[in-house]
């Protein structure tokens, strides 16, 4: 696995344990209803009759429970925090996309923004340097730009820049964007809608996610909908890394490219 597929699967880790946590209630009741359902069929085998020992009356309460989503309303909170997590790991996952994709780059394929960026020294001559270096200087390179893995904007800027990714505004952006503009409302604006949050959604179309919203709404999120935002990041986070391995890829089988990587890490000049 390379460092791509590892961030790609350390993401999707993360992701799949949101999900579990927005469905908290339901699997709690689960566990309860198949705990008490095994002990209920032991006393039955033991031809145990008596209703008030029998867990019947119990389970078909815990069942109601399960099926009309009685315990939703004390968990919404929760499910609201599961969209504030998502944020942060997408935005996690993508810087680390992008730390994992410049060193490869400067050896195969820097852009022209990329080479010529100032931190101390241009990249085009620490491109020559220890590979450790190289390295280091992704992190230079992050503050030094103020990169914003937070904004898709920001984001798609920086991969196009520095990366000569071509990142296409298509639903799933749209979603995540809706996605980010909540996450901020809930965690700055008590989860109430404002002008700045339907600012971001006016060019964030089509998207399925939260379609209509007006200023002054109070953003409540549901599980189905934590699950579709995680489903439009699992896939940008999973095509972005597609993109850039085949822009690696195709760069280091040209001839002549300007650097070249031996199996130390070390870096040498192309014959």
């Amino acid at each position: 696995m390379n460092e791509l597929d590892a961030v790609v699967a350390r993401f999707k880790q993360n992701v799949d344990a949101v999900r579990t946590l927005s469905n908290l209630d339901r699997q709690v009741l689960g566990f309860a209803i198949s705990a008490i359902e095994k002990r209920d069929e032991r006393l039955r085998k033991a031809r145990v009759d008596n209703p008030q020992i029998l867990a019947g009356n119990t389970l078909q309460q815990l069942r109601n429970i399960r099926e009309n989503d009685s315990l939703r309303p004390g968990f919404q909170a929760l499910v609201n925090q599961c969209v504030v997590l998502l944020a942060s790991y997408f935005a996690s996952g993508v810087a680390d996309l992008f730390r994992a994709a410049i060193p490869s780059a400067l050896a195969t394929a820097p852009t022209e923004k990329l080479l010529a960026h100032e931190l101390r020294l241009k990249v085009r001559e620490a491109r020559e340097m220890n590979y450790e270096l190289q390295t280091n200087l992704v992190e230079l390179l992050i503050n030094a730009a103020d990169i914003s893995f937070q904004d898709t904007k920001s984001i798609a800027r920086a991969f196009g820049e520095y990366l000569g990714i071509d990142i296409v505004q298509d639903e799933d952006v749209n979603d995540i964007i809706a996605g980010l503009a909540c996450r901020h409302v809930i965690v700055h604006s008590g989860g109430v809608v404002d002008r700045r949050c339907l600012g971001q959604l006016q060019a964030a179309r089509p998207r399925s996610l939260k379609v209509e919203m007006r200023q002054g709404d109070r953003i409540q999120f549901r599980t189905d909908e934590v699950t579709l935002l995680s489903a439009a990041m699992t896939r940008y986070v999973e095509n972005t890394a597609t993109l850039v391995d085949g822009k690696l890829s195709t760069a280091s089988s040209l001839p002549n490219h300007p650097m070249e990587t031996d199996a130390k890490g070390t870096r040498s000049s192309s014959p």
